[in-house]
């Protein structure tokens, strides 16, 4: 007389946990990925946002009188509206009957990363700021024009 084997349906404990060891890791990578992601999306936002406010700037800058250029916007910092940072400008008079004008901004984003040379948010350069020493606050948001007088 035979014994039939019963077969059992179902996972062995160590195939379980081998199981879990595989699919934690990918699940933590994929939440970690859309984390970075959100962030990027925020950051190119706020990198527009930064844009619009220094066109705006410019365009203000580029519709006050020659003369008055200089000693209105040289070195002159500036509220960013809806960033959480502080813009400034910067007119370079060393050319005869040229201005050229130069307005950066930085900012801190959502989770603390300060985005550009003004880690305090201030728009004055401080001790440990001006990275490359050239006397002027830099972020990756940066626009600079020539005016005429003309």
């Amino acid at each position: 007389m035979r014994i039939k084997k019963t077969s059992r349906a179902g996972f062995t404990m160590t195939e379980v946990l081998v199981a879990t060891l595989i699919l934690v890791p990918v699940f933590v990578s994929v939440i970690y990925v859309f984390i970075q992601g959100m962030m990027l999306s925020d950051m190119a936002k706020n990198s527009s946002e930064a844009i619009r406010q220094l066109r705006s700037k410019m365009a203000e800058i580029e519709n006050t009188a020659y003369a008055n250029i200089n000693a209105n916007y040289d070195n002159v910092a500036f509220a960013t509206g809806t960033l959480n940072g502080r813009a400034v400008t910067y007119v370079d008079n060393s050319q005869p009957n040229v201005l050229t004008v130069t307005a950066t901004i930085c900012w801190r984003e959502k989770g603390g990363r300060i985005v550009g040379e003004d880690k305090d948010i201030d728009g004055q350069i401080d001790a440990g700021e001006d990275a490359n020493a050239n006397n002027m606050l830099e972020s990756p948001v940066t626009i600079t024009t020539v005016i005429n007088n003309s």
